[in-house]
Parts: C-alpha cells; sequence; structure tokens
C-alpha cells in the first residue's frame, strides 16, 4: 500500500499526532479510499532517540459522517511489537500493552470521534481469542477483554457485534462501541449495569467454563469501574 504523510493539519485524525504518546510521538499516514469513500490511514510511532517504525504499526479506516452516527474509526490491523530503527542501524522493541500504549491509543482514536461516532477494532487475530471466544458463548461485549477497554477509552454508548462479513467486504470480525452523548450517559450506564449484573447472576456455562470463568471476574471489575464513573458524574453535578 502507498502511504504519504497526512499534510492537513484541520483534519481530524491529525489530532493523534498533536500531542504525545507517553514518550511517543505519532505520526499520520494517509492511503488509498475504500470503495465505500471511507479514508485508510496509517500511525507510525517514533521515540524521543528519534527511532521510528518504518511502516505504520496500526492500520485502520476512518469514516467521516454527515452527522455524528455516520462517523467512525475501524482498528483493522495492530503490530503489538514493533520495531522501531534509525539511521545509524539502532533497532529497539516497543512493547505496546507492557508501555501501557495500546490503552492511550485506543483512547485517542476515540477522542477524535463526536458523541455517537464510534470506534470498531478487529477481533479476528489471535491478540483478542479470549474476546472472540467471550462473544461465540454469548458473554456481553462489555465482560470481554476488548470490550473493557473500548469502555475505558471512552466508548460505552452500546456495542455492536460484526461476527460475520454482511455482503463479503466489511472487513475481518470486530466490536463496535459508541462514543454517548453526554446527556445520555447515566442511562447508557445504567443499561450497560443492568445487562452485567443479570450475566453474573447466571449459572456458569459449561461449553467453555475456562473463558466464561475470566470474563464473569471482569464482569465485577466492569460493574465497579461503571459504579466509579456514576460517582464522578454525581459528584460533578
Amino acid at each position: 500500500m502507498s502511504w504519504q504523510e497526512l499534510g492537513d493539519p484541520a483534519h481530524p485524525l491529525a489530532a493523534l499526532g498533536a500531542a504525545p504518546l507517553n514518550r511517543y510521538r505519532l505520526g499520520v499516514l494517509v492511503g488509498p479510499r475504500t470503495r465505500t469513500g471511507a479514508e485508510t490511514f496509517g500511525l507510525r510511532l517514533t521515540d524521543p532517540d528519534g527511532l521510528a517504525t518504518a511502516d505504520p504499526f496500526l492500520v485502520g479506516v476512518f469514516r467521516p459522517g454527515r452527522r455524528p452516527a455516520e462517523t467512525w474509526v475501524e482498528v483493522d490491523w495492530v503490530d503489538f511489537q514493533p520495531v522501531l530503527t534509525g539511521r545509524d542501524g539502532a533497532r529497539r522493541i516497543v512493547d505496546l500493552e507492557a508501555e501501557g500504549l495500546l490503552e492511550l491509543l485506543l483512547g485517542r482514536l476515540a477522542g477524535i470521534l463526536p458523541p455517537g461516532g464510534s470506534l470498531m477494532v478487529e477481533y479476528a487475530s489471535s491478540r483478542w481469542q479470549e474476546t472472540a471466544r467471550g462473544l461465540a458463548l454469548g458473554v456481553p461485549p462489555a465482560a470481554t477483554e476488548l470490550g473493557f477497554m473500548l469502555i475505558r477509552a471512552g466508548c460505552l454508548g452500546g456495542f455492536k457485534d460484526w461476527y460475520f462479513a454482511e455482503g463479503g467486504w466489511e472487513g475481518p470480525r470486530k466490536l463496535q462501541a459508541f462514543r454517548p452523548d453526554p446527556a445520555r450517559l447515566g442511562e447508557r450506564i445504567s443499561r450497560l449495569l443492568a445487562e452485567l449484573e443479570a450475566y453474573i447472576a447466571e449459572g456458569q456455562v459449561e461449553t467453555a467454563p475456562d473463558v466464561d470463568a475470566v470474563c464473569r471476574a471482569r464482569a465485577h471489575q466492569v460493574v465497579e469501574y461503571l459504579k466509579g464513573l456514576v460517582g464522578q458524574e454525581g459528584r460533578a453535578g
């Protein structure tokens, strides 16, 4: 794929590189448009010493819609341990998760969306095997690893599981989560809490008890996290 630097500082994607990501910087690259008119983009990672990924370590699609609900970001591929190189031959590997960059990155991507917009992340790769198995069992998306990450990124306005490609061109399986309207945040949290508490109260799934046990433990964590958000909202009000 042919990439070029994003040259428009007013473009919504430009906000991804406007601030540091911990001690790193993000460079935004753009590629060809998809058949639906969405923009393919890639992210390059650079450290304080100037070492950078030669190719994008994340590839996604951005669609700016006329309405918030028509605006979305889709993450199609991530190198979770990208290699940074320098002109002098220096080389180092960055572990996105060990350095806490993955969750920050999802938050940064969600941050360019308006309320009502959505963030989609593929879960067909081996990294998200637990999430895929949980969703196949009927676990609430919020109780999966990827779902909880999306919630912490600010996308807790509802989920959609794209577990098959409709029409054959929508890409890999992905989990979609929406940014809530601030005026309806309390309502959205209440819905999630009700769904999670109902799941916790159910009997254990016998077909895959290992995955179910992990997801149930996480459901308790998500419930506590969401109740914390309710407390923050109440203090702010």
